[in-house]
């Protein structure tokens, strides 16, 4: 079904292979483990505050709330004056320069395997 899929050209026959394929991994329960990414990327918006370190050394995501445990996410915060004054600039059609955080603080730990 792979085979077909790559060589079909049809989009109504890909579809179908696709749903097929799916299927069949489902009915096989194939689980295939793979590393974790041991960092978490996001964007967001300035009105959004994070602590100094943003997250901890085990966080999938800095926004969510309800992720696994509190050692995981929801460690924000919404800064209402920020969001007014973004939002007044954005209405001015002031432009903010965006900011990139780097934080490294667990780089260490995840190299050697902490």
């Amino acid at each position: 079904m792979i085979i077909q899929y790559r060589n079909s050209t049809s989009e109504e026959d890909r579809i179908r292979l696709s749903l097929k394929i799916q299927e069949k991994l489902y009915d096989l329960c194939v689980f295939v483990p793979a590393f974790m990414t041991p960092y978490v990327r996001q964007g967001y918006w300035r009105w959004i505050q994070l602590p100094k370190i943003p997250g901890t050394k085990r966080s999938e995501g800095l926004f969510e709330p309800f992720i696994g445990d509190y050692n995981e996410g929801g460690l924000f915060w919404i800064d209402e004056k920020i969001h007014k004054e973004t939002l007044n600039a954005m209405k001015k059609g002031i432009k903010l320069e965006p900011v990139t955080i780097i934080d490294k603080t667990y780089m260490m730990d995840i190299i050697e395997g902490k």
